[in-house]
């Protein structure tokens, strides 16, 4: 897949957008991305972060074509599933944060972050 240089990501981490902890993801060290949500305390912030960097990760090889099919399957979206020892609630949101990356990666970003470090705010 080619990838668009302006939407190269850059670094990930928590932050405070509009007075709510948000997953903001910077775009070429500078634009910042922030990742839709409503009422996350930090430790909610940083899964959804990480279901988000998930998705993107493991969607670098597929071409948008196939992220967007299945995207737009909703069988497959119910289907997916999220191998993590946690909470039902928790697993919930880290599935909304990878398909979220799934999103982003068919809308062409990618990550070039070698390893996002847990617990990082942006300011």
């Amino acid at each position: 897949m080619q990838r668009d240089p302006k939407k190269r990501i850059t670094d990930v981490g928590i932050g405070i957008h509009q007075g709510e902890v948000k997953a903001i993801l910077l775009v070429n060290h500078d634009a910042p991305l922030v990742i839709e949500s409503r009422g996350l305390n930090p430790d909610q912030a940083e899964l959804l972060l990480e279901g988000c960097v998930d998705g993107l990760r493991g969607s670098e090889q597929l071409p948008r074509r196939i992220l967007t099919t299945f995207l737009s399957d909703p069988a497959a979206i119910a289907a997916l599933e999220v191998p993590l020892d946690i909470s039902p609630a928790d697993r919930e949101l880290f599935k909304r944060g990878a398909i979220g990356g799934l999103g982003l990666a068919a809308d062409g970003y990618w990550l070039d972050v070698a390893e996002p470090a847990q617990g990082r705010t942006l300011h």
